[in-house]
């Protein structure tokens, strides 16, 4: 292993020639790794943000859940008090179209 890592550090320190052009492979290898880093570090910015709408839509969704429960566990209306409510509205509603009708 320590051969295979000693062969490839003299392989990027050498500068080849091809077709007349001087390649060092240290400077491509850099100029690589930044290119990979531009490209993944909004991948990674995106999928962050997204995890955290996640997280927070799942807390409003608790608290919801929570406050909803502790209203209807307060308020147990009886049915007949629904009973009631809806006499005195339908009454209401009743005067009320017979006096515009009149």
């Amino acid at each position: 292993m320590q051969r295979f890592i000693r062969a490839v550090e003299v392989a990027l320190d050498r500068r080849y020639v091809v077709l007349g052009q001087v390649l060092e492979p240290d400077a491509l290898f850099g100029q690589a790794v930044g290119s990979i880093q531009g490209l993944l570090e909004p991948v990674f910015t995106q999928t962050i943000e997204v995890a955290i709408e996640a997280i927070s839509s799942l807390v409003w969704l608790i608290f919801i859940i929570v406050v909803s429960f502790y209203f209807i566990k307060d308020g147990k209306p009886s049915a007949s008090g629904w009973k009631t409510w809806h006499r005195r509205l339908t009454a209401r509603t009743s005067s009320t179209c017979a006096l515009k009708s009149a």
